[in-house]
């Protein structure tokens, strides 16, 4: 019997060839407008967050988190919902291939979402006592003029479609009670927006330590521009936060990130319309309620009856605004008959000398 030869050990194909990381995100971005198919897309969604943001060559174009960030939230827009992602096209002739086109569009989105959720939501949000915050200065970063309309967009109030009755916040499931893990890591990240927006504070630096000079007169104006434009910008956010929280069912959260006094007085006339307009979107239902025929609702009270939570919350401050105002009142009034007093007694013992 022939003796048989033992096969010579194969190499390992990993052996025979040169693998390397991607370099840096400018080298990514190049890859991603390369890819052709569905799954090299999706591989590089899946390590994006962890490619160098640094540059590798002289030349190159500058990236940092933020750019990498605003780039997930673009693609992962219409993740939760594929009419966002369709093309005429694809409506109009919505058969096998439209509907495969979409499908891989959506598959993507969800891609970029989870991948948000995991390494950018879930990353910038602390837990102080149970109450969401943002992490170190991503507050300020989110809030800047860069970041926040792509942020305002993403969580955009949308109008009901013809075919839904039903209001909805873009890239938010329609109902909360089948929210995903990742979701609810997004949802996190509003609530920890929301407690940022009603608390920020105007930055103020103590000149007074500071040389008189074009450093400080540069200064100064610096800090007065940025704290006028994001003020602006805080205030006008407010309304859009108030639709979102009423999505959410976490309206009556607001009276938790501060004391009354201070949540009243940062409550302004177009938050205050919000409140009533969602409120006064509330229906009146034959058999439910003392009506005849169903119909929406009339006044704030009525939508009260029909339980709607943005009319309690206005109730409730309606109730505790006047209430502050009033006591206010008897309190400066009180001060002023005091200080008057002690003048009268004044004016008497000088009288009396």
């Amino acid at each position: 019997m022939p003796e048989q030869k033992s096969a010579a050990p194969a190499v390992h194909p990993l052996l025979s060839r040169e693998i390397r990381p991607l370099y840096n995100w400018h080298e990514w971005l190049a890859r991603w407008d390369a890819a052709l198919t569905a799954e090299e897309l999706l591989g590089l969604l899946h390590v994006g967050f962890n490619v160098p943001l640094d540059r590798s060559e002289h030349g190159e174009k500058g990236y940092d988190a933020v750019d990498r960030v605003l780039f997930y939230f673009a693609i992962a827009d219409g993740w939760a919902d594929s009419d966002l992602l369709e093309l005429p096209t694809d409506r109009k002739n919505f058969g096998g291939d439209a509907f495969a086109r979409v499908k891989r569009r959506q598959e993507l989105a969800c891609k970029a979402f989870d991948m948000l959720c995991l390494n950018f939501f879930t990353e910038v949000v602390d837990y102080n006592y149970g109450d969401p915050a943002f992490k170190e200065d991503w507050g300020e970063n989110i809030i800047s003029g860069r970041f926040f309309s792509v942020v305002q967009r993403f969580f955009k109030a949308e109008e009901p479609r013809p075919y839904s009755f039903a209001r909805r916040i873009r890239n938010l499931s329609l109902r909360q009670e089948k929210q995903s893990h990742n979701e609810e890591r997004a949802v996190n990240f509003i609530l920890a927006l929301t407690g940022f927006v009603w608390q920020w504070r105007e930055q103020h630096k103590d000149w007074d330590y500071v040389a008189e000079g074009k450093e400080k007169e540069r200064g100064k104006r610096e800090e007065k521009e940025y704290n006028t434009a994001t003020r602006s910008r805080i205030d006008s956010a407010k309304p859009w936060l108030i639709e979102v929280l009423t999505h959410l069912d976490k309206l009556d959260g607001l009276w938790k990130l501060r004391d009354h006094r201070e949540l009243l007085l940062t409550l302004d006339e177009s938050c205050l319309a919000k409140l009533a307009e969602i409120a006064l979107r509330s229906e009146l239902v034959k058999g439910r309620h003392p009506v005849t025929e169903g119909r929406p609702v009339a006044t704030v009270n009525e939508a009260c009856l029909v339980g709607s939570r943005a009319a309690w919350f206005l109730k409730k401050y309606e109730l505790m605004h006047a209430e502050h105002r009033r006591l206010t009142a008897i309190l400066k009034a009180e001060q002023a008959k005091a200080s008057a007093d002690r003048k009268l007694q004044t004016l008497k013992t000088e009288e009396q000398r």
